[in-house]
């Protein structure tokens, strides 16, 4: 028998449009950091990345909404190349497994 997880038991007792919320908030939050984390990797300050201003890159690390093409121009001022994926939320014998949209 597979023992449940502390997180599983927790979400159990929500409800489950709190969790989702909860969810969507932990995904913003981890973007936020791996955008930062990205740049520190690549051993760039906030200063040095190329069409950015310092607080520009700050306000972008932690911006809620950020434009797709905006991050593009981030991650290749960092040195990162992009690609975006799709796929069926739901098996589909009609789309593929996965669809590259961009890849840049």
């Amino acid at each position: 028998m597979k023992r449940k997880t502390i997180i599983a038991i927790l979400e159990d007792s929500l409800p489950k449009e709190r969790v989702k919320v909860a969810r969507e908030e932990a995904q913003e939050k981890i973007l936020k950091i791996q955008l930062a984390d990205l740049r520190r990797q690549m051993n760039i300050n906030q200063n040095d990345v190329k069409g950015f201003s310092q607080v520009g890159v700050c306000s972008l690390e932690h911006r809620k909404d950020l434009k797709i093409s905006t991050l593009v121009k981030y991650l290749h001022a960092i040195g990162m190349k992009v690609e975006i994926k799709v796929f069926p939320a739901k098996k589909s014998p009609a789309i593929p497994r996965e669809i590259i949209l961009l890849r840049v």
